[in-house]
């Protein structure tokens, strides 16, 4: 008996050490949710075309800024600030102070991530729509452009918690700067896993991560496992010591555990305690489940974008019937069941300047929400077409499908001949681990397409962040370093248009963020007169919270914040303890030697 109790004592001790070993991992619950159907690249820098990624991102990665649920500014990575006028170069300067945090890796988080993540984005021959988010900052645009060197771009760390930005202009709105950098896509980013590769973000052995969550298992078919960090805001060296905060004390759930797979009932499983949480309504379930839900508006306009190097959308004319002869009402309230009708691009969320009112409201109603077939018909004949084929693109997921069947319908009734092409992912072997091309992104970015029907998200809190990328230099896809001229690359759309190019110029030569807006009231108006893109709904987020979870918090990107979840029917297990005996029964426990 006394081998048995010193066995115990010492699996005892082992498990102390391992508890030791994985005091910030473990501990906590493991909360099954439904947030979105699956997503094949977790790239900060990508997530400009579906609404989706937006959700998952600020789960991995911390930038110096957030956005709450009511919109507002907060602080995120940045532990202060202080803004100047260098006496030397008469510039506004801003100085962030980083609060002390890790990766996933142990490694701390330093100033030069953000500069590299910024400068990455900035680099002339990578395509990247966030560029345009960063051209406040000195040379910015003319390193984006292949003008200046990159080196020259007024990005900097002065030492390893210190990021440094010099202004272009001196009359920045800091304020509203500090907010475009809550951006998911200003995320900072390791340099030794995103260089010379564009698969980092794909595959779980190299996607390190800075916030809260890291990741414990990406299947693509049936759902993502991500595991709290623990080395999120903790020293590594203080992880066993004395001095080590609690488990909890910056992540409370241990897991989220992502379900992904198709023709889920959802319903089911919440009331059976098999998910908590469901981020994203699938089509099938709304009309049911849609009044019980909460709703929030976001970033996001469900958008079609034309290819204009195509000849049968290269008249105006031709763009703007097609998109009078759509009835966006019966797509927000018929086919979507959620969302609202779009009256322009830029969604009633966003808003105006440094003010609390929409830009929505200011801008006005730019487009009719109800169909008007007569006019759609009288500007194709003054285009001089009667009808044509092409192909309308969209992701392979079920709102998507349906919206372009109705679309395809609409458009018939003008004499076009729409085919529907649902586009999958494709499956990449690799000896690490296998992985997904995001066939719908690639196809996009290269403008391999006729008409797209795609998640237009704004990836910073204002108005610029989704009309900027329209203008020749603005819309972050560098040169042309094929080109010994080195052409700028413009919109994937193709547009063109110098007078909507000089309005965007117009409005950047001011860092004001009224008078900015002011003037991004024209480009809305130029870019609905021209229409390479034509905004369909603004999207709305729906979800529903089991009863047994608090403290979920969802913001106007759409993301979806755990990091205070509590499920609270959740108990930790019981300690081990080792048995206790008598010496009576210990001693009638020995064993009897062997005669």
């Amino acid at each position: 008996m006394k081998k048995m109790l010193s066995l115990i004592l010492c699996l005892v001790m082992v498990m102390g050490a391992f508890v030791g070993c994985s005091k910030l991992t473990s501990g906590g619950a493991t909360i099954e949710v439904y947030l979105t159907e699956a997503i094949y690249d977790l790239d900060p820098a990508r997530a400009y075309d579906d609404a989706s990624l937006m959700k998952i991102i600020p789960l991995l990665f911390e930038g110096a800024t957030k956005i709450n649920a009511k919109g507002k500014v907060e602080k995120a990575l940045m532990e202060s600030y202080e803004t100047y006028i260098d006496p030397i170069t008469d510039k506004l300067t801003l100085e962030i102070t980083l609060a002390e945090s890790w990766w996933s890796d142990g490694k701390a988080v330093q100033s030069a991530d953000f500069a590299f993540a910024w400068k990455r984005i900035l680099d002339p021959s990578a395509s990247y729509g966030a560029a345009a988010l960063l051209y406040d900052v000195e040379n910015a645009y003319a390193a984006k452009n292949g003008d200046i060197s990159i080196d020259k771009v007024g990005i900097s760390s002065p030492s390893t918690d210190i990021v440094k930005i010099v202004f272009q202009h001196n009359d920045v709105d800091v304020d509203q700067f500090l907010a475009t950098l809550a951006s998911p896509a200003l995320v900072p980013v390791r340099s030794n896993k995103a260089v010379n590769t564009d698969h980092w973000a794909k595959q779980p052995f190299s996607l390190l991560t800075n916030g809260p969550f890291m990741v414990r298992t990406l299947d693509y078919q049936e759902g993502f496992v991500f595991e709290r960090n623990p080395n999120y805001r903790y020293d590594p060296e203080l992880a066993d010591s004395d001095e080590a905060p609690a488990v909890d004390t910056y992540v409370t759930p241990y897991r989220i555990s992502f379900k992904f797979a198709q023709g889920l009932d959802l319903a089911a499983m919440l009331a059976n305690n098999e998910i908590y949480f469901i981020g994203e309504l699938p089509m099938e379930n709304r009309a049911a489940y849609l009044a019980n839900a909460e709703t929030v508006s976001t970033y996001n306009t469900m958008s079609l974008e034309f290819n204009l190097n195509n000849a049968l959308f290269a008249n105006a004319n031709v763009r703007r019937a097609l998109s009078l002869a759509v009835d966006r009402e019966y797509i927000a309230k018929q086919v979507l069941l959620m969302g609202e009708a779009a009256t322009g691009l830029v969604p009633t969320a966003v808003k105006y300047g440094s003010t609390k009112k929409s830009f929505r409201d200011k801008s006005g109603a730019l487009i009719a929400t109800t169909p008007n077939v007569p006019e759609a018909q009288s500007l194709l004949q003054q285009a001089g077409v009667n009808g044509g084929s092409f192909t309308l693109a969209v992701r392979n997921r079920a709102e998507d499908v349906a919206v372009a069947n109705y679309l395809a319908s609409a458009w018939g009734a003008l004499g076009f001949t729409v085919t529907v092409k649902a586009v999958d992912p494709v499956e990449i072997e690799d000896p690490q681990s296998n992985y997904f091309a995001d066939t719908f992104t690639e196809m996009h970015e290269n403008g391999e397409f006729d008409v797209v029907l795609f998640d237009y998200s704004a990836l910073g809190t204002n108005a610029s962040s989704m009309l900027a990328p329209f203008a020749t230099g603005y819309s972050g896809n560098g040169v042309n370093m094929d080109d010994p001229a080195f052409p700028l690359l413009p919109h994937e759309s193709g547009y063109v248009s110098d007078a909507y190019t000089a309005i965007i110029n117009r409005a950047y030569a001011t860092g004001d963020a009224d008078a900015r807006d002011a003037i991004m009231i024209e480009a809305e108006k130029q870019l609905m007169a021209d229409m390479p893109i034509v905004p369909l709904v603004f999207l709305e987020d729906a979800y529903i919270v089991h009863k047994d979870l608090d403290n979920v918090v969802v913001n106007p990107f759409g993301t979806v914040f755990f990091t205070a979840t509590e499920l609270t029917t959740w108990e930790p297990p019981a300690e081990v303890k080792p048995v206790e005996t008598t010496p009576a029964e210990d001693a009638a426990g020995e064993e009897t030697p062997a005669e």
